[in-house]
């Protein structure tokens, strides 16, 4: 992202980072776009652009604001609406995506959006949310549930480990998360352009 748009104010937030962990100088008053990766649970492929309209937990729904939406919709034409939910741990399986699909109605996870949400909105910040797909249910993924630690760092032994076992996977994984991070990259200059162009 800071390739894509090095004029941007971009913060870092840890995959699976808690309500607790959302960096303090996002303050009330601020517009933020919270953007990254994501898993796709249904028809969403890898590459595309999504909005999330909504993000589920176990703790409950987070509605994301309609004239938020409405914004990225008009930078980001091509960009799907969809809901997501969020999981503690990198998903893997097939049946595990139907499995959140069906539960919390969803389209697509990730890790993190729920509790960043609630964060936002408990400081009185506006946001939207934006996301591209890295992975999507036409594959498994390597085996990579223990790659993370509780703060969202790689676990390096545990990322090999993963890809020994499962290296056809791996070998895709890691070419999808890299086509999603260049999206990502063109995805963050066109909200920096569109933000300039006012």
């Amino acid at each position: 992202m800071r390739r894509g748009a090095p004029s941007g104010d971009i913060v870092a937030i840890a995959a699976g980072a808690a309500s607790s962990s959302i960096p303090a100088l996002v303050a009330g008053g601020a517009f933020v776009v919270v953007l990254g990766l994501c898993g796709s649970l249904r028809t969403a492929r890898v590459g595309d652009v999504v909005i999330y309209t909504s993000v589920g937990s176990a703790s409950g729904d987070e509605t994301i604001d309609a004239d938020a939406i409405a914004a990225m919709q008009r930078a980001l034409p091509q960009a799907l609406h969809v809901r997501a939910c969020m999981a503690d741990r990198v998903v893997t399986r097939g049946g595990e995506r139907a499995a959140l699909a069906a539960h919390f109605d969803a389209d697509v996870v990730d890790m993190e959006g729920a509790s960043v949400a609630h964060a936002l909105r408990a400081r009185g910040a506006a946001f939207a949310m934006v996301r591209v797909v890295s992975d999507d249910p036409r594959f498994d993924l390597p085996p990579i549930e223990n790659a993370l630690d509780p703060s969202g760092a790689i676990r390096p032994l545990e990322l090999a480990r993963a890809f020994v076992r499962a290296p056809l996977a791996a070998a895709r994984f890691v070419r999808d998360v890299q086509a999603s991070l260049r999206v990502l990259g063109s995805t963050a200059a066109a909200l920096v352009a569109a933000d300039a162009s006012k």
